[in-house]
């Protein structure tokens, strides 16, 4: 293995671990899913059996579903919860936060133009981590094709998330201080 020393390899190097770090963590939170004991399944000890099987290794049956649907997937908390309301939410909501017709419609169009580009980005995600999964598949691991693999599918799941942050920054003006209020009680944030 290569050992890069330059300011630029350092750095390269340092979101590669980063990226790893997200994806694993997410990984390890989304759970296999699995919730009963036995042969295969997880526990404690063994919190990743049964997720040998997976199509990605990354995310569950689950998570795949939330990115073809152009699902947030936790993306956008940093916003939800320091009082940028979702797109999707808002509309949920939208009886109990008396959403006049123009706001409704105006979070409607954020929200499809939100979705559309997430329902583009999500099969980009789940093929840049079935690339990071095939550099360990193949049996020969190559740390370079690794930071490649890596650095690509961490490039896609940033551009991710800014898309629907974004659309949490798009549709909070759109509310009234009252319903901005509103909101965060009928979430349970307050």
């Amino acid at each position: 293995m290569r050992t890069m020393f330059s300011a630029t390899g350092l750095r390269a190097q340092g979101a590669v671990m980063l990226a790893i770090g997200l994806i694993t963590a997410t990984a390890f939170a989304a759970g296999s899913g699995t919730t009963h004991r036995g042969s295969g399944a997880a526990t404690p000890d063994k919190p990743y059996a049964g997720q040998q099987q997976r199509v990605v290794s990354a995310f569950s049956g689950a998570e795949l579903k939330m990115l073809r649907d152009g699902l947030g997937m936790g993306f956008a908390k940093a916003a939800e919860l320091n009082g940028y309301p979702g797109p999707l939410h808002i509309l949920e909501l939208a009886k109990p936060l008396a959403l006049a017709p123009d706001q409704r419609q105006t979070v409607q169009a954020a929200f499809d133009e939100m979705n559309a580009a997430a329902r583009a980005l999500g099969p980009k995600l789940i093929a840049a981590e079935q690339a990071v999964d095939a550099v360990f598949k193949n049996g020969a691991a190559d740390a370079d094709a690794l930071q490649r693999a890596v650095l690509h599918a961490a490039k896609v799941r940033a551009a991710l998330r800014q898309v629907h942050l974004n659309a949490h920054i798009k549709v909070t003006p759109v509310l009234s201080a009252e319903q901005r209020r509103r909101y965060q009680t009928l979430r349970g944030y307050k």
